[in-house]
């Protein structure tokens, strides 16, 4: 009886590593464009729906303080800078309505009993956030499987 031949070529191990890292490449690419156009339709939709606010002039000044920049290889951050905005988004003193899942971040914007302003909430971020996570999501899902 012969010696047992057993054996796998390297070009076929070679090949598959290219395909693989290829794979990769195209993943990396796409999980990047997707959370990058996922901040910015988020961006825009807040803005949108600051339109529907009344206040036009604080709305406003809100509208032109949005961002996105990138804070990592695979993260951006998208928000509103003017120092306003967190009070029209979650109202204040007694009219305060804040989401679940993010009353430790709104907590930092209780007042200090200096005065007494009751803005009622008008969300505009959270909406269209909620909204484009959905979006975003189901974008990932595509990307995976194709």
């Amino acid at each position: 009886m012969g010696k047992p031949n057993f054996s796998i070529r390297v070009e076929v191990l070679s090949n598959a590593l290219k395909d693989l890292e290829k794979l990769k490449q195209k993943s990396e690419n796409g999980f990047k464009q997707i959370l990058h156009e996922s901040a910015l339709n988020t961006l825009s939709k807040s803005q949108d729906n600051l339109s529907g606010i009344d206040f036009k002039e604080s709305v406003g000044a809100i509208a032109q303080s949005g961002y996105v920049e990138a804070s990592g290889e695979y993260s951006f951050e998208v928000g509103f800078n003017a120092e306003h905005s967190v009070y029209q988004e979650y109202g204040t003193s007694v009219s305060v309505s804040v989401p679940k899942g993010f009353e430790a971040y709104a907590l930092q914007f209780i007042g200090r009993g200096i005065r007494e302003v009751n803005i009622k909430p008008k969300p505009y971020f959270h909406p269209a956030l909620n909204g484009e996570l959905k979006e975003m999501r189901k974008k990932l899902r595509e990307l995976l499987k194709s």
